[in-house]
């Protein structure tokens, strides 16, 4: 017990000392990339244009040499162990995501040639989801981090989205929605026990708040109920909310008042997502995930706003009516905390 304790103690001190949750320019112990020196913004984008990259490439190479899908098993394994090679040799931005990119190319043609052989997305999926959580766990740099918890979230997101059903997106949200709630509650305890891991930390919050946000937003346009998808954030939200207020003697009226006032947003999954993110990165400090929330804020509220079925005078009616209600609280919860 005692050891655990200066565990967690050392883990808050050095989450002080590194600032918001590795967005400066600081390297926890036990990380050895200078790729992680670079802003996360600048990774992010270079794990893009790797992948863009290496689309363009393997198309390219195709169209010009017409491989056989013997070819393509043989050259897409060479090109995977290239890019995981160039990866744990290398320490620059540019080579890191050159590996990258063979690393996508690899995985492009094995997958090209798997299904010519054996026509089976769902096995195709399911090694495409090992081979991310290999590339997450033994790989170093959040660049590779983000790149693998990307891979097994897209390769589950297809295996629940594929079917067209209105069980899978349900399923892929309020999954992540509840992965994402314990990875935030659980942080202490993560960055205690799996330190050599702990510079992988911003990339898999990211991905995760990535993933639930295009998911709420594609949902929208399939075989589904799409209030159901806000039921998972609207539990999470309040349940961190109670949490929250254990040692308020006001617990119960300021919980049953947030029930109150965030069920009507069930029937809005991305903006009460969007709340979720928010509430969960402010408690944790963490910058990019903030803006992250704020962004799907205003994306998802456009959204909903358009899509109303609505004329212009009562959109700009209920527009006001929300201004005015926001306003409202903002006033008496100040009043009251300052009583």
């Amino acid at each position: 017990m005692y050891q655990y304790l200066s565990n967690v103690a050392e883990a808050l001190n050095q989450k002080n000392n590194w600032g918001i949750h590795i967005l400066q320019d600081t390297m926890p112990t036990g990380a050895t990339s200078n790729t992680d020196k670079a802003p996360i913004i600048i990774r992010i984008l270079s794990i893009f244009g790797g992948f863009v990259g290496a689309i363009l490439l393997a198309v390219s190479l195709n169209l010009i040499f017409q491989f056989s899908t013997a070819s393509h098993f043989v050259l897409g394994i060479l090109f995977f162990i290239g890019g995981l090679y160039i990866n744990k040799k290398v320490e620059t931005l540019f080579l890191d995501t050159m590996g990258l990119a063979l690393i996508f190319i690899g995985l492009f043609m094995f997958g090209y040639s798997f299904l010519d052989w054996f026509d089976s997305d769902i096995l195709l999926s399911i090694i495409y989801f090992i081979l991310g959580l290999f590339i997450l766990y033994f790989l170093d740099g959040i660049v590779m981090a983000f790149a693998g918890i990307g891979l097994m979230l897209g390769t589950f997101a297809y295996l629940c989205f594929e079917n067209s059903t209105s069980f899978g997106p349900i399923l892929f949200t309020g999954l992540l929605t509840i992965s994402l709630y314990i990875f935030i509650e659980k942080e202490y305890r993560a960055l205690s026990q799996y330190r050599q891991h702990i510079h992988k930390y911003s990339a898999v919050l990211v991905c995760m708040i990535l993933a639930m946000f295009v998911s709420m937003y594609v949902s929208r346009y399939m075989e589904v109920d799409y209030w159901v998808l806000g039921i998972a954030p609207y539990m999470c939200l309040l349940l961190f909310i109670q949490n929250r207020l254990t040692n308020n003697p006001l617990a119960n009226q300021y919980f049953y008042m947030a029930s109150i006032i965030l069920l009507p947003l069930v029937g809005a999954p991305g903006i009460i997502a969007s709340i979720f993110v928010l509430v969960m990165s402010y408690h944790i400090q963490h910058k990019l995930a903030i803006g992250l929330g704020i962004l799907g804020l205003i994306f998802f509220i456009g959204d909903f706003y358009f899509n109303l079925q609505f004329s212009l005078l009562i959109k700009s009616l209920l527009l006001m009516a929300s201004g005015a209600m926001l306003l409202g609280m903002f006033a008496m919860t100040r009043s009251r905390w300052s009583s």
